[in-house]
């Protein structure tokens, strides 16, 4: 079973990434409450039932753990209104430094730094400086050097139906977001993003500040 929408530090061999912490807060819940598991997608390829779980009547175990600093938000599913109420969580986590926020591992990573990123799930935040699409790809990137500075990416298919659905990715240029995903190492620090919600286009001084605490 996987909890939608979220990304929780794993135990593990090394206690400064909070991994044993979150996985405390979770059995916590587990055992002083009851508990409902709602599918909200298919199951993957592995069989493991994705969804949300519910604590008693209403409130979530995945908005539990947010709020807590104990996990993340990883945008997968579909809900794009539980998606943002996830993400405002988070955010009133992190500019109060709740729980994992409290270590510099779960920064919100500068663009122009992105490169401290790689191999694993982290936010980074920049201005676009130049939105294009080619080769069946729309490509954000955040410095002059493609071949090096940050960059998303993102299927056309994809970019064509967020289009319409009010996200137009080739209006983003000089614009600053936040964007959170798997940091890979091509071509410099790279996030595919697969899920619209995986990106944040930040307007207010107020949102800037939070984010860079």
């Amino acid at each position: 079973t996987r909890l939608a929408d979220i990304i929780a530090p794993r135990a593990g061999p090394h206690p400064e990434l909070y991994g044993e912490e979150a996985k405390s807060a979770l059995e916590a819940l587990l055992q002083s409450a009851t508990l409902t598991f709602r599918e909200t997608a298919p199951r993957d390829r592995w069989g493991r039932r994705f969804g949300r779980v519910y604590i008693g009547v209403g409130t979530t175990l995945q908005e539990t753990l947010i709020k807590a600093g104990a996990a993340r938000v990883r945008p997968e599913g579909d809900d794009k209104t539980f998606i943002a109420h996830l993400l405002t969580l988070e955010e009133e986590a992190r500019e109060e430094k709740r729980g994992l926020w409290r270590n510099a591992r779960y920064r919100v990573f500068d663009a122009d730094k992105a490169s401290s990123a790689v191999g694993a799930f982290n936010l980074i935040e920049g201005v676009v400086l130049k939105a294009v699409a080619m080769r069946g790809r729309v490509y954000l990137n955040f410095g002059s050097d493609y071949r090096t500075d940050f960059t998303v990416t993102v299927a056309t298919r994809s970019a064509r139906q967020w289009k319409k659905d009010g996200l137009d990715l080739l209006s983003l240029a000089g614009k600053r977001l936040r964007i959170r995903g798997y940091v890979a190492l091509i071509n410099g620090p790279s996030i595919e993003v697969t899920n619209p919600m995986q990106i944040e286009v930040l307007t207010s001084p107020t949102t800037d500040r939070a984010a860079r605490r």
